[in-house]
This record gives C-alpha cells, structure tokens and sequence, in this order.
C-alpha cells in the first residue's frame, strides 16, 4: 500500500513539473523611456503578476509585445502580448499577459523549471 502512495505521489509531483510549476520564482522587470516599469514573475515555464509601476507625474498605460528565446540561440519562441491599465502618477496598475505565438516549454527552454528563458521587450506604447 505504501508503494502505491509513493507511486502516485511521484506521478502528481511529476505532472506539476512538466508544467513548469515550481516553488522557484524570479521577477523580471522593462523599464520605459520615463523611469517607469512592467514587472513580471516568472516561474518555472509560467509568467505571472504582471504589473505596471508609473512613477511619473501623470497618469498612463502601456501595452507591448514580449518576446521569448532560448538563452543559447536566438531564435524566437514564444511571442506574448501584454496590456496594462492606466496608472495614477506614481501608482501601479495590473496588466494582462497572453502567449499569441509558440508552445515553448521544458524541452524548448532548457529543461524543467524553464532556466534558459530569454525575454525581451518589443513596441512598446506608452500613452
């Protein structure tokens, strides 16, 4: 009986890992032409928390595309588009972040949790 709960745990435990979960998270950020800008955790596979921080004197928004590589090779993987909230000077807003292009994942990225990920940010409108 003890096997087969220490199967099934293996099993889940497995599962959550291929998705790219994780207890490790490390927060990333962009910064914008005016001193402000977008954050981000990324943990494991997954981006999440996205987050704009205005610390300008009035009030914006910004939206943009992120693109994704592989740390050793510099072809595009994933493609994201993000679109923030206007923020009060000095406020933050929260953003929303939507893989438009790829499938990227363990295999793509460097194995589980993701560690080869490369992100970059492209057209962003600050308005």
């Amino acid at each position: 009986m003890k096997i087969t709960y220490a199967a099934l745990l293996v099993t889940l435990l497995t599962g959550c890992a291929s998705l790219g979960g994780g207890s490790y998270s490390q927060t990333l950020s962009f910064p914008l032409k005016n001193g402000s800008m977008v954050t981000f955790n990324k943990s494991g596979c997954m981006t999440k928390d996205v987050k704009f921080i205005n610390t300008s004197n009035s009030s914006a928004r910004v939206s943009g595309t992120v693109i994704v590589s592989n740390i050793n090779g510099n072809q595009t993987i994933d493609e994201y588009l993000f679109s923030c909230s206007t923020a009060m000077a000095g406020g933050s807003s929260a953003c929303s972040m939507v893989r438009v292009i790829g499938n990227g994942g363990p295999n793509q990225y460097g194995g589980l949790g993701c560690p080869d990920m490369k992100f970059s940010a492209t057209r962003l409108n600050l308005s």
